[in-house]
């Protein structure tokens, strides 16, 4: 079951493509088709053949591998869970660091030279957005319907803001340092992160925000 390895429907998507065959689709994304499956019915096979033991098997093609260029991890940062999000890249005066938010409910400041974690924060909820930098703090929206503002420096939450339902899209920012918030109860919220998050407006839908806002000019 690739549901067990945080697949979803993205990454599903990408796999069923490679398979050449949208109708994987559905099995990937099933929590009742074994992974082993799954590769059966959609990666062309040689016939079957038994093992020494009588169980049957099946042959699969050769792949060719090639490993002279793979790339080498320099550092890793164990967040606990797995990372839905886009991690959100800072140049700093201290140098380059990036943002990611966990499934386990960390956000982590993390410097790019050397893997080291400038600060870690753990929150009571699952996060599946992206970072995203917002008037001088980063802003995070959480499966509990939270949005989180955080402190570039130290991590420490200087306020949240509730909606109705899941946030699990990316904010979005503008140049005047105002934050638009997409949520799962149909809304979509300008806040300011000057004025302790206050609402500016609330533009009401009738179904649930899967995505992020794209800004035009003024719209």
């Amino acid at each position: 079951m690739f549901s067990l390895f945080g697949i979803r429907s993205a990454e599903a998507a990408e796999i069923a493509l490679t398979f050449g065959d949208v109708e994987a689709l559905h099995d990937i994304l099933s929590p009742d088709v074994p992974i082993v499956d799954v590769l059966q019915k959609y990666i062309p096979s040689k016939p079957s053949q038994e093992s020494s033991d009588g169980v049957s098997m099946c042959a699969f093609e050769e792949v060719q591998v090639t490993t002279g260029n793979q790339p080498i991890i320099k550092w890793a940062c164990d967040t606990g869970k797995c990372i839905d999000g886009t991690p959100l890249f800072l140049t700093s005066s201290e140098g380059d660091i990036v943002v990611v938010a966990s499934h386990s409910g960390f956000v982590a400041c993390i410097c790019v030279h050397d893997g080291v974690a400038r600060w870690k924060t753990r929150l009571p909820c699952r996060f599946e957005a992206s970072p995203e930098f917002c008037g001088k703090l980063i802003a995070v929206g959480g499966y509990n319907g939270c949005v989180y503002f955080l402190s570039i420096n130290t991590g420490t939450v200087e306020w949240s803001f509730t909606t109705d339902d899941v946030v699990k899209a990316a904010c979005a920012g503008d140049e005047f340092g105002f934050c638009y918030v997409s949520s799962y109860d149909g809304n979509l919220y300008k806040l300011n992160p000057k004025e302790d998050g206050i609402m500016r407006w609330i533009c009401s839908g009738n179904v649930p925000i899967f995505s992020s806002v794209t800004r035009h000019g003024g719209m």
